[in-house]
């Protein structure tokens, strides 16, 4: 499942139009917030994963 997870944000990260609209910022910082502390290695690619795709986002060109 976190595979799974993982490669939607990577797919949707990659379409200049996901990174401009900004409705997935909410959802990537509430991953990058909930897994931040946390012990299970198993989350950590999650984790990173979002990190990197909120780094990628762009200002909202959609209002």
């Amino acid at each position: 499942m976190v595979e799974s997870i993982i490669k939607s944000i990577q797919t949707s990260i990659e379409l200049n139009k996901c990174r401009h609209c900004g409705c997935m910022r909410e959802s990537l910082e509430g991953i990058r917030d909930r897994l931040e502390n946390c012990n299970e290695t198993q989350f950590y690619p999650l984790f990173c994963e979002a990190k990197f795709a909120i780094e990628c986002l762009e200002e909202v060109e959609y209002a």
